[in-house]
């Protein structure tokens, strides 16, 4: 029988990053103690998320989040934002946390969708970020997560690259929530593609070359320079540092992690 690896953009992002990290993770499974203020910030995501599929399928909210003054705020100032895409006529379906895989070469990526829209012309992404807008755009574009939600919809779904479309929402009180949206197109999906190759095809020759030589994943040229890993990792006794540093970004393909990967980008 067969057999694939899971992906998804977490595991993307982590290796285009910073290989060495991804080994110590994903392959050595290094383990640490969990980081207190990262799984408060986590778990207010998770919350506010399960909170907005609630209100998706039409069951009640404010049970949930009296005790949280700015919880509501947020999630009342969102759902007011978003107020028409919740009683938009023109949908023929609207899925909360709907989850598709692919299966590219030897792997399947598996993709989340906060919300997924689907009219008779177009379908659109919704994503809800606990976090700012990042103020370069192109950031949010050539984000893992933005190619590869795009990417697999396009392969999954009866649409043309050029009719699906992604809509980032920012919520972090007490700015108002903003929204970004990537457009989709023919010549960006051929790209996505070419990028899932070339990453595919790295990470199997680094992952090849560490199993069988005993030859750890190197670094990214000038990571010195942009890797936000790099002073943790240039020594071997602290790379637990830097193992907890990322701690949030889980191998759970399930879990729905919070962490701004644009800053970093």
């Amino acid at each position: 029988m067969e057999t694939y690896q899971s992906l998804s953009q977490t595991h993307l992002t982590l290796f285009e990053t910073c290989p060495p990290l991804f080994q110590k993770k994903y392959l050595e499974q290094i383990s640490t103690l969990p980081n207190i203020n990262q799984e408060e910030k986590s778990e207010w995501g998770k919350k506010f998320h399960l909170l907005m599929q609630q209100y998706h399928l039409g069951l009640p909210v404010h049970d949930f989040i009296y005790d949280d003054i700015s919880f509501q705020q947020s999630l009342e100032a969102l759902i007011n934002e978003t107020k028409n895409i919740w009683i938009s006529s023109k949908t023929f379906s609207r899925e909360a946390e709907y989850k598709l895989q692919l299966k590219f070469n030897n792997y399947i990526f598996t993709v989340i969708y906060d919300l997924l829209i689907l009219y008779p012309d177009q379908a659109i992404i919704y994503d809800w970020k606990t976090y700012l807008q990042p103020e370069n755009k192109n950031k949010l574009q050539n984000n893992w997560q933005t190619k590869l939600y795009l990417y697999v919809l396009a392969e999954k779904m009866n649409y043309q690259p050029s009719q699906l479309s992604m809509t980032y929402w920012f919520v972090k009180l007490p700015h108002k929530p903003q929204s970004v949206t990537v457009q989709y197109s023919d010549a960006m999906h051929q790209k996505n593609r070419q990028e899932i190759v070339n990453i595919l095809d790295k990470l199997e020759s680094f992952t090849h070359d560490y199993i069988n030589n005993n030859l750890d994943f190197s670094h990214v040229i000038n990571c010195q320079k942009k890797c936000p890993y790099y002073k943790l990792l240039k020594e071997d006794n602290i790379i637990d540092n830097a193992i907890e540093s990322v701690a949030n970004i889980s191998s759970n393909l399930s879990e729905i992690e919070e962490i701004n990967p644009f800053l970093n980008s």
